[in-house]
């Protein structure tokens, strides 16, 4: 009832361990105590090694061709259609341009992620899914999710490697660039899964 009346969650936080790398358990429930979320915080000291300049993953890419980025498996609309530009796609991954929160004018907050972007790589594969496993796909779990830098003011370069796990699944390991090629986030261990309730969209041209 997302657009008839307001839904209320609880996040919870706890402590599992203190010092050098402290250790956080999170979980979102709704209202009535149903767990929807859970995952673990690692609060480490930044990598520098993870923001050096990413090397080029190369990986093997077909022209997207003429198919439409938004309106058949992608129902994001206004502001949340922050996929710029996309330079290719196979069966090893696919690669693009995103708006990041700046960018793309999410100013109702003031942003320590840039969720614009997590977001715009996450639509990234599900293009992906739509390409080579034919049909309409949900990211349904993250193994990782890690921050190494500052958020860009300009547009984020997105790279993803994929791969399909039979005929219903795939993963990928997303990796967001600034404009100087270092690497500000990385999603890794992406589970996708074909949606059985919507159709296959037509191929791309």
């Amino acid at each position: 009832h997302f657009d008839a009346q307001p839904e209320r969650f609880v996040l919870s936080c706890s402590q599992l361990s203190n010092g050098h790398g402290a250790q956080l358990t999170v979980e979102l429930h709704d209202t009535h105590g149903a767990l929807l979320y859970r995952g673990r915080a690692s609060m480490a000291p930044r990598d520098a090694a993870s923001t050096a300049p990413a090397p080029s993953p190369n990986p093997t890419l077909d022209d997207w061709g003429g198919a439409a980025i938004y309106g058949d498996v992608l129902f994001h609309s206004d502001a949340f259609q922050v996929i710029r530009e996309l330079h290719g796609v196979g069966p090893e991954g696919i690669d693009g341009t995103l708006a990041g929160v700046h960018e793309a004018g999410w100013v109702w907050e003031r942003w320590l992620t840039d969720v614009a972007a997590l977001d715009g790589g996450l639509q990234l594969v599900l293009l992906w899914a739509r390409d080579q496993l034919g049909g309409a796909a949900l990211p349904m779990g993250i193994k990782d999710l890690r921050l190494h830098g500052a958020l860009p003011e300009g547009p984020v370069r997105c790279i993803a490697r994929c791969g399909a796990k039979g005929s219903q699944r795939g993963t990928a390991d997303i990796a967001f660039l600034d404009a100087d090629g270092r690497r500000f986030a990385e999603l890794r261990g992406v589970e996708l899964i074909l949606r059985p309730d919507v159709a296959a969209p037509a191929a791309r041209a």
